[in-house]
């Protein structure tokens, strides 16, 4: 015997229903920046860079260096979190803006130069653009231009 065709009808619905996406309730994302770990970081990070630029006044840049070093992944974590805080950017810039003019005073300036142009490109795409964001990409922008006025002269 052939189904009618209210059979079909109904066969054809609930295999749609069934196919269906369920509408599974998520629950909120905590936001990092109110984390106890992402104060934390930012310290160890500010605590580095003040470190590093005691040792490079002292002439230790090998441990001005390795300090510099150890900050990167701290940096990274706090930068890959949606949205970072300006103080996180500010610190990131602080430890990319020493890092840069140590390598251009040991005379690599195409290594200098592409750090300084991260930096540069950091506060470029900052939203909101404020006067401390365009402060800072000058700076980088201006390291930037010392280190073509180096790279011309070799």
């Amino acid at each position: 015997m052939l189904p009618t065709r209210n059979a079909l009808l109904i066969l054809f619905v609930g295999l749609l229903s069934a196919c269906s996406q369920q509408r599974v309730e998520t629950p909120a994302k905590a936001n990092p920046m109110e984390e106890a770990w992402y104060g934390e970081v930012l310290g160890q990070v500010k605590d580095l860079h003040a470190k590093a630029a005691t040792l490079v006044q002292e002439g230790k840049t090998d441990e001005a260096a390795a300090a510099l070093k150890s900050a990167e992944p701290l940096v990274q974590r706090l930068l890959t979190v949606p949205s970072p805080t300006l103080e996180a950017a500010v610190a990131a810039s602080d430890i990319d803006q020493l890092y840069a003019q140590m390598l251009a005073g040991n005379r690599h300036y195409g290594w200098a130069r592409m750090v300084f142009q991260k930096d540069a490109a950091r506060w470029r795409n900052w939203s909101p653009q404020t006067k401390e964001s365009l402060r800072r990409r000058k700076i980088a922008e201006a390291g930037m231009a010392e280190c073509d006025r180096a790279i011309a002269k070799q």
